[in-house]
């Protein structure tokens, strides 16, 4: 395709429709072009041709659409949060002291004595306390609603009990004292002893004891969990081959012209010149190409295909 034409004004900036009439005060130029490119293709047809392609689907794991509604939840026992899919044990503990709360006393060289006992108050307490905590964690019941299946699991048999003890702490002591000793026979003798004092009687208090007492919270793993709780879909790879045979049109030689410049003739009433030539001001063609190493598509030939039996439904 070529062309021609009058203009008024310059490309781009026109005031007027030069073909429709332009004031003689006014600049006119003209334009003159064509197609960008000829080109010029020889194939040489080639039918039967024969090609093995491989193919390779390719599917990661997914977790199945149940997985998290069929995970039992965090539920709240004995003051403890537990999970129901991981399981797990919580300890609670009442521990202290049992004073001693005996008398001991000493007068003289051998008077005095001791009385021990404690008190258990804080001890009975505790027990009792960590008693009433098994009974209260042994009658919770807890339940979880499975989405895959919907099925309502349940779970109450916590077997909570008390286990630790007490003991108490080391008696008070009392020591019996020794009696002054007057001296005997005469200093320088043979057989002389001299006087010894005595030693007054020593008493003290016992010390206090100690108790401990825990109660285990113990949930399964997986007890309240439903059918689909650690379920993913595996992995899936499947690779296959195909033969294919096809005609294909291989290119021999190719000849591409661009435009260059191009020239207008008949002016000459108006320009006083026959015939003028002009060159390429705006929109330059760029020429690109692609060459492959070899007749394949891994070394770079472009191919389109669309076979409909090799899509999958």
């Amino acid at each position: 395709m070529v062309y021609s034409e009058i203009k008024q004004g310059s490309p781009g900036n026109e005031t007027f429709e030069a073909m429709a009439g332009t004031p003689t005060t006014r600049n006119l130029y003209f334009a003159s072009g064509g197609s960008e490119f000829i080109v010029h293709i020889s194939t040489k047809y080639c039918p039967d041709l024969t090609t093995e392609r491989t193919y390779k689907s390719y599917f990661t794991g997914t977790p199945s659409e149940f997985k998290d509604g069929d995970q039992a939840d965090n539920y709240t026992v004995g003051g403890f949060t537990l999970n129901g899919h991981s399981g797990g044990s919580r300890t609670k503990t009442w521990s202290g002291s049992i004073p001693w709360t005996g008398s001991h006393s000493a007068s003289g060289w051998h008077g005095g004595g001791v009385t021990d006992s404690w008190d258990y108050s804080s001890q009975q307490a505790a027990l009792s306390e960590a008693e009433a905590y098994a009974a209260q964690v042994n009658g919770t019941t807890i339940t979880h609603t499975a989405a895959s299946d919907g099925k309502t699991r349940t779970f109450n048999s916590w077997n909570a009990s008390v286990s630790g003890g007490y003991s108490d702490g080391s008696p008070g002591t009392w020591t019996d004292g020794r009696d002054p000793q007057p001296s005997s026979g005469s200093p320088g003798k043979p057989g002389y002893k001299p006087a010894k004092p005595g030693v007054p009687a020593k008493s003290s208090a016992g010390s206090a004891g100690s108790y401990s007492y825990s109660v285990t919270v113990t949930l399964p793993a997986h007890r309240l969990c439903g059918p689909d709780h650690e379920n993913d879909l595996p992995l899936i790879q499947d690779t296959w081959k195909q033969t294919i045979t096809y005609d294909i049109r291989k290119i021999d030689s190719v000849s591409i012209w661009k435009i260059d410049r191009s020239h207008v003739d008949g002016m000459s009433i108006l320009t006083e010149t026959d015939e003028i030539t002009a060159t390429v001001v705006q929109g330059d063609p760029n020429i690109f190409y692609n060459i492959a190493a070899n007749d394949t598509s891994a070394d770079g030939r472009i191919r389109y295909s669309l076979n409909r039996s090799n899509m999958m439904p």
